[in-house]
């Protein structure tokens, strides 16, 4: 799964690449789409992301193919959602593309702590769990499911990486809510159970009986102390602003 800076690495090279091959010095590629020199410099070392109207631009200078061309304006703009310091909404509907992103940003964090009142988080779920899950309401393809089912699994990889630690925080309910068969849900508790034998992994249960003080109602994921998703029936929220990621660090401790 690439990373962001990856990602990055890969828009920069093809940029300088595309110009070089259309036999343009970075000052006429700026002039021609209304930039300096100095910014053309900064898209091609990957010191700053270029907007994906930029990218479409640069890439008609350049004549590339329209493949490559709609390649690198969907490459530019999933790094400039990914890196907007802003809350954001990624709607359900792009559940695999949605996946995708969640693992970029979980491929670049060490510490990643969340907490679900009412399903099993995705890195602990099971594929038949998950694929129930994403078929629920109808809203996704049978290959669409697959698809988001599939990525999710790969996201789980990083378990095992060593130099990450994962605490997962649940109420009671996502182990008594029946997600499918019985049979599916016995074995979904014995692979939470499992990982919770990791070193490099927590997994804590508040009890329905506890007397809590807060009580959110959708679950969320920190990632190290810069980035929150936050899941809801609505869609998917990313939240990088450090005030509210802080407010959640604080919701997390005292959740524990």
């Amino acid at each position: 799964m690439p990373s962001l800076r990856g990602d990055q690495d890969e828009l920069s090279a093809a940029l300088r690449k595309l110009r070089k091959a259309a036999g343009l010095s970075g000052v006429e590629a700026g002039k021609r789409i209304g930039q300096t020199q100095a910014s053309i410099s900064r898209f091609e070392n990957g010191r700053f992301v270029p907007t994906p109207e930029t990218v479409e631009a640069l890439c008609r200078v350049y004549r590339s193919a329209l493949d490559e061309r709609q390649r690198l304006v969907q490459l530019s703009r999933d790094l400039r959602e990914d890196v907007r310091p802003a809350a954001r909404v990624v709607l359900q509907r792009g559940a695999a593309r949605m996946q995708e992103r969640i693992g970029r940003i979980e491929q670049t964090s060490t510490t990643v702590r969340n907490f679900h009142p009412a399903v099993v988080s995705g890195l602990l779920q099971l594929p038949d769990y998950a694929r129930v899950i994403f078929s629920a309401g109808g809203d996704l393809s049978a290959d669409e499911v697959k698809v988001a089912v599939d990525q999710r699994m790969a996201r789980q990889a990083l378990l095992t990486e060593p130099g990450r630690s994962f605490t997962f925080l649940l109420t009671e309910g996502p182990l008594r809510w029946q997600v499918g068969s019985p049979q599916l849900m016995a074995a979904q508790l014995d692979h939470i159970a499992a990982v919770a034998e990791q070193l490099n992994a927590r997994v804590g249960v508040i009890p329905w009986t506890t007397a809590v003080d807060v009580a959110p109602v959708a679950g969320f994921d920190l990632y190290d102390e810069r980035a929150i998703i936050v899941g809801t029936d609505a869609g998917t929220t990313f939240i990088t602003d450090p005030p509210e990621v802080a407010s959640y660090l604080r919701l997390f401790t005292d959740l524990e």
